[in-house]
């Protein structure tokens, strides 16, 4: 017997927080928020997401606002280089699960953002990406997850550490806002069926269910 089960989340969790903090969210008219949502430490590609940033501003890109959900041991350095390039980046700090589920799903694209050499793999955090209903660009060089970014269709891989290419891919999205939109259903219907913990979790209850027929 064998079947992927992911960490994932519940759903039912994260739209009551959605449907709850939603109405407090002021987002400008025509911003282009895109999220990261964790801890602000040393696996995670901050500054990459950073200079990209600094390269769309420069290209006239006024839009655009990179959103960071959470804290940790780097904030302050990660702050220091989005002032020192006067970069569109805020700073939210550590929120409640809820509140950071109604962010996520107010934003226009959500980031899986890793270094190199990050160990980390299909995290709870990507079942709160996918249940946004948002694209995802994901830098993590996990190649399970890669694999499922490109074939599932939800989300664009790109090279982590390249602030070039990462500006890129955030550059085509804001100009097709249909892919974004057709990504984003795909990802909230992955969501429901792959990592809604309620849903996902009886693929293990079904094999210890035919396990104990074996053995009868």
């Amino acid at each position: 017997l064998k079947a992927t089960v992911y960490v994932g989340n519940e759903l039912s969790v994260f739209d009551g927080g959605v449907k709850e903090f939603s109405p407090e969210i002021q987002k400008p008219q025509g911003a282009f928020w895109v999220t990261y949502a964790g801890t602000l430490g040393t696996s995670y590609d901050i500054p990459t997401l950073i200079r990209a940033a600094d390269i769309l501003k420069k290209e006239g890109r006024e839009n655009l606002q990179i959103m960071l959900l959470g804290d940790g041991p780097l904030r302050g350095d990660f702050e220091a280089l989005a002032k020192e390039l006067d970069a569109p980046v805020t700073f939210m700090g550590y929120m409640p699960y809820q509140k950071m589920a109604a962010y996520l799903s107010q934003s226009d694209v959500v980031v899986n953002s890793l270094v190199r050499k990050a160990a980390q793999s299909i995290v709870s955090k990507i079942g709160d990406y996918l249940a946004s209903g948002r694209p995802m660009i994901n830098t993590g060089m996990d190649e399970e997850f890669r694999r499922k970014v490109e074939a599932d269709g939800f989300g664009i891989n790109v090279e982590p550490e390249d602030p070039q290419a990462l500006a890129e891919v955030i550059r085509g999205l804001m100009d097709d806002p249909a892919k974004c939109a057709a990504m984003g259903t795909i990802a909230r219907g992955i969501a429901e069926e792959q990592f809604d913990r309620p849903h996902s979790y009886m693929a293990i209850v079904n094999m210890a269910d035919q396990l104990l027929q074996a053995v009868r």
